[in-house]
């Protein structure tokens, strides 16, 4: 597994997916969750894409 430990922005969001982003982590109440993105081997163009929460950061 890859993990990346620079705390430089590695994608950008939108204002708007910003605000929709907070407020899909407000309505899980569970502290501590942070936005993980998977890519794995797979799908049409070779990669397949994953966005869930996760507390284990």
């Amino acid at each position: 597994m890859f993990t990346v430990t620079d705390a430089r922005a590695q994608f950008m969001l939108t204002d708007a997916a910003a605000s929709k982003l907070k407020e899909l982590i407000d309505a899980e109440a569970q502290e501590g969750l942070a936005l993980r993105v998977a890519v794995r081997p797979g799908g049409c163009s070779g990669f397949s894409y994953e966005m869930f929460f996760d507390a284990d950061i």
